[in-house]
């Protein structure tokens, strides 16, 4: 009669029934064993198929935060570069208004005399 091996499916040396000597278990072990799981209601495969999905869950958050964590950095970067360029072009635009403002002689005489006097008194 021949013996297979019930985790590799080998045939067993004669030899050697309760051990198999191509993926190195003990048999009567590994069959009280898989009897326990099996009571339990567990086989090897429902604890694998735990361990697997606990394993991708945990990458997939792991990378959902990573996507998020770059996403807010690339936003908060664009909102600060849209702050800086505004500030920019406000303060060109206010300079430039306050430039013709100044052409016109009359503010240029009130200002000069405004200056002149605080100099005189200080």
């Amino acid at each position: 009669m021949n013996r297979y091996c019930p985790n590799c499916g080998k045939l067993l040396e004669e030899n050697s029934p309760l051990r198999c000597l191509n993926c190195n278990i003990d048999i009567p072990t590994y069959i009280r064993i898989n009897l326990e799981n099996l009571k339990k209601e567990k086989d090897y495969l429902a604890i694998y198929k735990e361990k697997i999905d606990a394993e991708v869950t945990k990458k997939i958050k792991s990378n959902i935060s990573r996507y998020i964590g770059v996403l807010a950095f690339i936003c908060i970067g664009g909102l600060f570069l849209i702050y800086v360029s505004n500030q920019n072009i406000t303060s060109h635009i206010v300079t430039q208004q306050l430039t013709e403002e100044l052409k016109d002689s009359g503010i240029r005489q009130v200002i000069n005399n405004a200056a002149k006097t605080k100099t005189e008194q200080i």
